[in-house]
């Protein structure tokens, strides 16, 4: 896949499979897998990763994806397959930030509209604690790789001139503390200015019958963010 030139390859755990003799084919069929071997750096995967890197190719590595199932996940013996990929997601991230391989921030996941904050924000904090990127590197997964992946990246990505005017506005500087994405003012989307104390946060849905009923608008009839 790398070789016909795509501009990125989405999850970093099945790389793993560039290990084993059989090659993976269907994902819900996969051939037996040396985690240990992964983890400790097999020569096919850092091979990969500088291929990789020769030719620009973006990892949207959805690093987190097996934490979270980990977490949801009652069952103990699925909880313990998730918990085994999830080491082999994250060893996998980091050979591929130390092989300089540009990272992006992706999630693999809907966002809850009833959740104030984003899972994209749990994704850069996986990048951080498991994985050994800064905070400043992980808002640029987020931001100039994620627009890199796309092909986007004359339109967005960074801000500069001649570009969409898209950005966040904090009262407290991420680049040094993750936490201070939670501290958003406003957003300014396309140039048009979105204060954060204007949203009106999405509640959960009733259960049975009731989650019929007409929610309510706004006031003044605008329509919701």
């Amino acid at each position: 896949v790398v070789a016909a030139g795509v501009d990125s390859v989405s999850h970093a755990h099945l790389l793993a499979y560039q290990t084993t003799p059989d090659e993976l084919t269907a994902y819900q069929s996969k051939p037996p897998l040396d985690a240990d071997r992964v983890v400790a750096g097999d020569p096919a995967i850092l091979e990969l990763l500088a291929e990789m890197r020769s030719r620009g190719t973006v990892l949207d590595a959805t690093a987190s994806l097996w934490a979270r199932i980990a977490a949801e996940t009652g069952e103990p013996e699925a909880r313990q397959r998730a918990a085994a990929n999830d080491a082999i997601s994250a060893a996998l991230t980091r050979q591929a930030i130390d092989a300089g391989v540009t990272v992006s921030a992706g999630t693999d996941r809907d966002p809850d509209l009833t959740d104030p904050w984003p899972p994209l924000y749990d994704e850069l904090d996986y990048l951080v604690e498991r994985c050994g990127m800064t905070p400043a590197e992980a808002l640029r997964a987020a931001s100039h790789a994620g627009a890199l992946s796309i092909g986007a990246l004359a339109d967005m990505g960074t801000v500069e001139p001649g570009k969409l005017a898209n950005f966040a506005v904090f009262d407290a500087d991420p680049a040094q503390d993750l936490a201070a994405l939670r501290t958003v003012t406003a957003v300014v989307k396309r140039g048009r200015h979105h204060a954060r104390a204007d949203y009106r946060h999405p509640q959960p849905a009733p259960a049975g019958p009731a989650a019929a009923s007409t929610d309510p608008q706004p006031e003044n009839g605008a329509p919701r963010a």
